[in-house]
């Protein structure tokens, strides 16, 4: 019979992969209990893919030894759509879920973490059979199939924005308005940092240019960075231009300037962010939610509905209603257009900020934990 450990010392299994925006606010977290507790105070482990872009980014937390260990499991596609991959990916998550359920015996959390993806299903499954509580949480407007899956096994469901907590079904009592926890390298900033990019950074032209920072999200773009590769040597008249283009995205194709550069990688994204005059993105939640904390004005390019379920879409169409963001929809990604909302941008740039500031952001690393607290059972 699964028992759990002594609570003198606070153990929790976090999980969630598949992407940078189902991982790195389970950092945010973890950061928040490692700068609060003495290391001897908690016990902390993260269950996700193989190969997943979680493993990658939770190294610097193993090799810190914040987190104990990491273990992987399989898993699986959840489709809304028929495919014969799906026959293939229920078997992965029966394997996952009987692998989940041999870890979390092992380690014996008293509370789950999961901040969705493929790879969260099997784990929150099997810690509803284990009873274990489990804390889930949602960051976009409407919730994906894997957060409508474990809905039945959540004790608590956090959500980013309000808006997507009041359109959740789920009774009020398991429902937490906790917004984002963000990692301290997006709150904190170093704009050095970024001006020793460009070679030309001591230049009267360079200093009398707008920044533009151009993000795809946290797996890179591959639409936008072909696009704006193109579109470089026209807009480095006007703007110097730090292009993130995700890891192994970089490319030769574009004759490289003092005025633009590319990066796979920013690992102090507050930095950018701080830098950056206007901003470029994806409107993944994550995204979003740090460009509004940033106060730091924007232009959204979704993903379409042919390589996503809509959430960026919906991301986006709700904070262009609200004045907040400018969007782009990629069947209408033209230089033109990206220049009218460029300059729309910088000249509207005080009533943007105006309007984000009534954005409320949230002490959501607490948050979280006060709940997380409070469904472990003494």
């Amino acid at each position: 019979m699964y028992y759990k450990k002594s609570i003198d010392k606070l153990i929790i299994a976090f999980t969630g992969g598949g992407s940078s925006g189902h991982v790195t606010p389970n950092l945010g977290v973890i950061e928040h209990f490692s700068d609060k507790l003495g290391s001897k105070d908690y016990e902390f482990f993260y269950i996700g893919s193989k190969n997943g872009v979680e493993r990658d980014l939770v190294q610097e937390f193993l090799d810190n030894g914040i987190l104990s260990s990491y273990f992987s499991i399989r898993s699986g596609k959840l489709r809304r759509y028929f495919s014969f991959q799906n026959f293939f990916d229920v078997f992965n998550v029966c394997v996952g879920i009987l692998q989940s359920f041999y870890f979390l015996i092992k380690l014996r959390p008293q509370v789950l973490f999961s901040k969705g993806g493929f790879v969260s299903f099997p784990v929150v499954f099997s810690a509803w059979i284990l009873n274990i509580p489990v804390v889930a949480h949602e960051s976009d407007m409407t919730m994906g199939l894997t957060s409508k899956l474990s809905q039945p096994f959540v004790k608590r469901f956090c959500f980013t924005f309000e808006e997507a907590l009041n359109q959740c079904r789920l009774v009020s009592e398991k429902k937490v308005l906790s917004g984002t926890p963000l990692r301290k390298k997006v709150k904190t900033s170093d704009v050095s940092l970024i001006h020793s990019y460009f070679s030309n950074r001591e230049t009267t032209l360079y200093k009398s240019k707008q920044n533009l920072l151009i993000v795809g999200g946290g797996l890179g773009s591959v639409l936008l960075n072909l696009f704006f590769e193109c579109f470089s040597d026209e807009l480095s008249s006007n703007y110097n231009i730090l292009h993130v283009c995700g890891t192994g995205k970089t490319t030769e194709l574009v004759k490289k300037s003092d005025d633009y550069v590319q990066k796979e990688y920013i690992d102090d994204f507050g930095s950018a962010l701080a830098w950056a005059d206007i901003v470029v993105s994806r409107s993944g939640s994550n995204s979003v939610y740090e460009l509004l904390a940033a106060r730091k004005v924007h232009i959204l390019v979704p993903l379409s509905l042919n390589a996503s379920r809509g959430e960026q879409l919906s991301n986006a169409a709700f904070f262009v209603k609200k004045g907040m963001s400018m969007m782009i929809e990629e069947k209408d990604l033209t230089k033109e257009a990206v220049r009218v909302l460029l300059n729309e941008g910088l000249i509207k740039k005080n009533d943007f900020i105006n309007r984000m500031k009534s954005f409320k952001l949230l002490d959501s690393a607490s948050i979280i934990e006060d709940t997380l607290r409070s469904v472990i059972k003494r």
